[in-house]
């Protein structure tokens, strides 16, 4: 049987402008090849409806080019989704580990979220 951690969070921003800026900042020059130690394996990204696991590169969920929502699915099978709320200038985040043994998969869930928070 498997166990399956999963955490979520916000940041506040000053401004919708310094909230895109981060979601600019992860598509500039091409998406992020890693996270930290971390190695990225897929992206999707619903703004701009890419996904980087599809042989076309096209997300098959809509495009909501009014959203900011970007996915990276990692090597170790973590998933890390990041979006904006859409009332506030407020960036939600979730990441999700899956591992048979709990405490690993608790392990890491921490520290995905650290090098989440760190890094991007």
């Amino acid at each position: 049987r498997a166990s399956y951690e999963m955490t979520n969070s916000y940041y506040f921003c000053d401004s919708n402008e310094k909230l895109f800026k981060v979601f600019d900042n992860l598509r500039d020059g091409g998406y992020p090849e890693s996270c930290g130690p971390h190695k990225i394996v897929s992206i999707r990204d619903v703004t701009t409806g890419y996904d980087s696991s599809k042989e076309d590169k096209k997300s098959i969920l809509p495009v909501c080019p009014d959203q900011q929502m970007l996915t990276f699915y990692f090597e170790n099978g973590c998933i890390s989704t990041m979006r904006n709320s859409g009332t506030e200038p407020k960036l939600k985040y979730y990441v999700e580990c899956h591992h048979r043994e709990q405490e690993t998969a608790a392990n890491q869930l921490q520290e995905m979220n650290d090098a989440i928070v760190s890094e991007f």
